[in-house]
C-alpha cells in the first residue's frame, strides 16, 4: 500500500509541476513568442526533462537553476508538495475510481 501512495504522490508532484508551468505562463500568454514552457524565473532559460520538476531540483541540484545558478523560488516546490499530498489524501478517502472522480468534480 505504501508503494501505491508513493506512486500517487509522484503523480501529484508531476501534476503540480504542470500547474506551476501554467501559473507562470498564464500572465505572459498574450506576449508574442511566449509558450507554455517551463523556464527559469531569473534568466528565462528553458528547463528540460527532470529540471521541470522543482522537487527533484530541490533534492539533487540544491534548488538552483542549472544554467544561471540562482535559487528557484520556494513557491514552486510548495505547489508541487501540496498537489502531491492532496492527491494522496483524495485517493486514501476514495472508495474507487468513480468516487475519486466525484471528489474532484
Amino acid at each position: 500500500m505504501i508503494w501505491f501512495k508513493l506512486g500517487v504522490f509522484g503523480l501529484g508532484v508531476l501534476l503540480g509541476s504542470l500547474l506551476n508551468n501554467f501559473i507562470s505562463w498564464w500572465p505572459q500568454r498574450e506576449e508574442a513568442g511566449i509558450g507554455p514552457q517551463a523556464v527559469c524565473p531569473h534568466c528565462g532559460h528553458p528547463w528540460q526533462g527532470l529540471e521541470t520538476i522543482t522537487l527533484w531540483g530541490r533534492l539533487f541540484a540544491e534548488g538552483r537553476c542549472h544554467y544561471c545558478g540562482d535559487h528557484v523560488p520556494l513557491r514552486y516546490i510548495l505547489v508541487e508538495l501540496a498537489t502531491g499530498l492532496l492527491l494522496v489524501l483524495a485517493f486514501s478517502r476514495a472508495k474507487g475510481v468513480l468516487d475519486m472522480i466525484r471528489l474532484f468534480v
